[in-house]
């Protein structure tokens, strides 16, 4: 749950870094509730069978509730994911490009791939979020220690 918070906490933070357990935590809550989601139009949808006006009305506000909430998600997600291929030593702006891959159907699977990296060495974006560096700070390396 903390990595929920994290991702909450840091909505519009696009510098730093995030682990992978950072990102892929958020992600499997995000799933289960988009399955959630769908759970209730495939019931709502059915109950507009049986009384159409009461039920097309809680469909819209359904609806417009989905909307607001998979809008602040989205928003999160972009952060997190930003953040995300900073920790692997990559720029943000890789993710526009590699969404806009997604049109032809191989953004996603370039992304997975990213997202699926170990976290790198210190780099421009922050510390290893790991605790150990392969610099030399002062004259002591810190591996893990």
């Amino acid at each position: 749950m903390e990595e929920l918070k994290l991702m909450w906490n840091n909505m519009f933070n696009y510098r730093g870094r995030a682990r992978r357990r950072e990102y892929w935590i958020p992600q499997l809550w995000i799933t289960l509730l988009v399955f959630v989601e769908a759970i209730m139009m495939v019931v709502v949808a059915l109950l507009t069978e049986v009384n159409e006006d009461v039920f097309t009305i809680v469909l819209l506000l359904l609806l417009l509730a989905m909307l607001v909430i998979n809008f602040g998600i989205s928003l999160a997600t972009i952060s997190l994911t930003v953040r995300r291929y900073h920790d692997i030593g990559m720029s943000g702006w890789w993710y526009l490009l590699i969404a806009a891959l997604g049109s032809i159907g191989v953004g996603g699977i370039i992304n997975l791939v990213f997202m699926c990296m170990d976290s790198g060495a210190d780099n421009q974006w922050g510390p290893n979020p790991k605790g150990y560096s392969s610099i030399n700070y002062g004259g002591n390396q810190n591996y893990g220690n």
